[in-house]
């Protein structure tokens, strides 16, 4: 079948997948409940990848047996490796019906694609926002490798795929309405990720804070607002850039993290010069990240619960700062801690 090493690659990216697995399972009450952060949001783009698509490309080679056994032929040989496979059956067949097994496989991912964009759109009462992204992403993912990666990597390397033998199996005019049908469907799905209506609404799904925008292929990234448009809405998460700090810091980092109502709160705490040394974050679900820090005895020292030292203001973020610009600010108020060689004052119990 000449498919060694796209089957080399797709069990690479099984590999991959694992780690994504055991993640989710991991973190799977966090990322699917109520509060979908931008963290949350990564995972679930992976998992759409690393997970769902393998099943896309699972039904696509059973969309192949099928219409092999419709037209009266025989399934001689199946392949399945997560993200490639193959079927083999026995001639003769036409050339109309050899283009009509190729063509089977991505017909499959068109109606995958549709269906699940269908059930996302006309549900009355959406299911939370980390469903709507699994769902959304795969649809969008399986649609982009089905209709244009698969297509122009089997093309420009004579793969002798689906689609070489769609528009090199001997009848023209049959090739000829597949690639009418073919643009159609292009067309269709520029039109979904280009029509402002749309993305707003698919970004209402999904929960995208206002100001940002989904990527065609995952992610979010700033949006061009009308003038005086104001940042109102989202849920900037300062868990990543709390794990990426604490993993780069020369002694041991220890990183908590809290959900209220009103955001997300990281807490990271390491020990240095005989004081305990804390940096919090606070992410405010509508735009805002404030951080602030905190020197004390050791608790052990303290013999007691966190006392009251003041915790004291270091910096303000507005709007909703991206994950970089987060580490940084992070990783700025854990150096100017680190240099507090006194506990910061008691806090006024008045």
């Amino acid at each position: 079948m000449g498919f060694g090493p796209f089957i080399l690659l797709s069990l690479f990216y099984v590999f991959i997948g694992l780690r994504v697995v055991r993640r989710l399972v991991r973190e799977w009450r966090v990322t699917f409940d109520t509060t979908f952060t931008q963290v949350d949001r990564g995972l679930v783009d992976e998992a759409a990848f690393f997970l769902l698509l393998p099943l896309s490309v699972a039904f696509h080679e059973l969309g192949h047996a099928v219409a092999i056994w419709v037209m009266g032929g025989a399934v001689t040989g199946f392949g399945f490796f997560g993200f490639a496979g193959y079927v083999s059956y026995q001639e003769p067949f036409s050339e109309a019906q050899r283009i009509g097994v190729a063509l089977a496989g991505p017909a499959v991912n068109l109606l995958l694609t549709g269906g699940v964009l269908g059930f996302v759109l006309a549900r009355r009462a959406p299911p939370r926002a980390a469903i709507n992204e699994l769902l959304v992403q795969f649809a969008f993912i399986s649609g982009v490798n089905a209709f244009i990666f698969y297509p122009a990597f089997d093309l420009a390397t004579g793969l002798n795929g689906d689609w070489y033998q769609v528009y090199f199996g001997g009848a023209a005019g049959l090739s000829g309405v597949i690639l009418a049908g073919h643009i159609a469907v292009l067309a269709a799905g520029f039109w979904l990720v280009r029509d402002p209506g749309m993305c707003a609404r698919f970004g209402r799904l999904t929960a995208v804070p206002k100001g940002y925008e989904r990527g065609v292929l995952g992610g979010i990234r700033p949006a061009t607002l009308p003038a005086g448009d104001p940042l109102v809405a989202g849920q900037p998460s300062p868990r990543a850039a709390a794990e990426r700090v604490a993993s780069g810091w020369p002694v041991p980092v220890e990183v908590a993290l809290r959900r209220t109502d009103e955001g997300e709160i990281a807490v990271l705490t390491w020990h240095g010069d005989g004081l305990e040394r804390t940096v919090v974050a606070f992410a405010r679900t509508r735009g805002g990240v404030e951080i602030a820090g905190r020197v004390e005895p050791p608790r052990a020292a303290r013999g007691a619960p966190p006392s009251q030292t003041a915790v004291l203001a270091i910096e303000r973020l507005p709007g909703f700062p991206s994950p970089d610009d987060l580490t940084l600010s992070l990783r700025v108020a854990m150096e100017l801690v680190e240099g507090w060689r006194v506990p910061t004052p008691v806090a006024d119990a008045g």
